[in-house]
């Protein structure tokens, strides 16, 4: 274990504590408490996005057909004023959700999602919390214009009952962080990799690694990704699991 975080100790260090979802430290307030999960469209009629780059960990998988989506998953969502747009979720979502703890935001689901739902506390924007938790945008057109925001989250988790405290069973340790750097030629077979083609022929995306930066930034249809939400900042990432 020489060289791993020891994410269980949830001592503050000058107000701080490692994060569950990048390692990082964070406010103590906003790493011990659960994350949301957040359906996002990433169809072209959708973009830009709002609150992606916020995301400590983002999934993106096929939906049917050619199309796929992202999950965003936020646990410094509080000043947000616009996260999505938002979409409906699939039975594999509530799974990945559920994996962090986090409270699932979505939009309305498919048929076969529904009684995976009840495994998870969730928000959904067809029912009843809906107007309390999104709202609709005049610049985009539906289905792409269903939006959140930090303070909705929180009023809708308010209301709904759900606690922000992590599950007394949630481990933490959901992936493994160095502390130091690490020389990875030593762990077996490894390539440079500069630059990787995801699966998905809806959008197209790949990941570029940037030297300047030591990332990975994301492009989909054809252009570099952007948060309208954060300056239009690069949308980036330091570990990619495919």
């Amino acid at each position: 274990n020489e060289g791993i975080l020891d994410l269980s100790d949830r001592t503050p260090v000058d107000g701080k504590v490692r994060s569950y979802l990048t390692g990082e430290w964070v406010d103590a307030a906003i790493g011990n408490r659960r994350p949301v999960a957040t359906m996002m469209s990433n169809d072209k009629e959708s973009l830009p996005q709002y609150g992606i780059n916020r995301a400590g960990v983002v999934y993106e998988a096929s939906v049917e057909g050619v199309m796929n989506r992202c999950m965003s998953i936020i646990e410094d969502y509080d000043d947000l004023e616009r996260i999505g747009s938002t979409r409906s979720c699939r039975t594999y979502y509530t799974y990945f959700a559920r994996e962090f703890d986090a409270i699932y935001s979505h939009f309305g689901q498919s048929t076969f999602a529904v009684p995976f739902l009840k495994n998870v506390d969730n928000i959904n924007g067809i029912e009843g919390i809906g107007s309390v938790a999104f709202y609709r945008s005049s610049d985009k057109k539906a289905p792409h214009n269903a939006y959140t925001s930090g303070e909705r989250l929180k009023k809708a988790i308010e209301k709904l009952g759900y606690s922000t405290e992590y599950n007394e069973f949630y481990p933490g340790q959901h992936y493994i962080f160095s502390n130091s750097a690490v020389d990875l030629t030593t762990m077996g077979e490894t390539m440079d990799c500069t630059e990787i083609q995801l699966p998905f022929p809806h959008n197209s995306s790949r990941l570029e690694y940037n030297e300047s930066t030591g990332t990975y930034d994301y492009y989909e249809y054809g252009s570099v990704h952007v948060d309208a939400g954060n300056d239009n900042k690069v949308l980036t990432f330091k570990n990619v699991l495919i």
